[in-house]
């Protein structure tokens, strides 16, 4: 009983108290680790901007087939349909409104419109106006352009969703794993007293 008494103290209960110790910092660590792993990842989300010569390089193997086309017909009322058609506190650029006369073209930009998240409208339609600009300086018909912006900031745009939910999946993962955490440090910490207790409850008695 005496061999066995000083196994258990000087052994099993020095060998238990540095595994519990291990795995309070392994968990501190993963914990601090795995944290700063999820916070950068956040910071790389992907970025729906796009460059207007992003859109000129996309026009140059082939033209795209359009889903716009240019309507000649001039409108008398051309500022007050526009006003009229696209969503409430968007402001049309200058250049695109000679290209924007016809009510079914401005339509169907509404119904782009209608795709893009509220505080992107007005940054839609701000870089197709550079597209736009950029298009005729390199003698690129500005529809073609239109239609080929539309496309890449959709792509960009259901990238940016598709990086948002997934971003918010791994902040659930994460907080799911430091709520495990802290019941793993609790729960060792829990041991490292009930031993203190004991060894110092045998001095006592001894």
């Amino acid at each position: 009983m005496i061999f066995l008494a000083k196994f258990e103290r000087n052994f099993l209960f020095g060998l238990t108290r540095s595994l519990a110790m291990f795995f309070i910092f392994a968990t501190l660590a993963t914990l601090i680790v795995g944290g700063l792993v999820v916070g950068i990842s956040q910071l790389s989300n992907s970025d729906s901007n796009i460059a207007p010569q992003e859109v000129i390089d996309s026009l140059k193997p082939a033209l795209p087939v359009e889903t716009m086309q240019p309507n000649n017909q001039q409108q008398t009322s051309q500022p007050t349909t526009q006003t009229q058609l696209l969503p409430p506190g968007l402001k049309m650029p200058f250049v695109l409104q000679k290209h924007f006369s016809d009510p079914d073209d401005i339509r169907r930009l509404a119904n782009w419109l209608d795709e893009v998240p509220d505080n992107q409208q007005q940054v839609f339609l701000d870089e197709m106006a550079t597209v736009v600009t950029q298009a005729e300086k390199e003698h690129i018909e500005p529809f073609s352009a239109i239609n080929a912006y539309h496309k890449l900031k959709m792509e960009k745009l259901t990238a940016q969703r598709q990086t948002e939910a997934g971003n918010v999946q791994t902040w659930l993962w994460y907080a799911g794993a430091l709520g495990a955490g802290i019941i793993i440090i609790a729960l060792f910490s829990l041991i490292l007293v009930l031993l203190a207790i004991e060894r110092n409850t045998r001095r006592i008695d001894e």
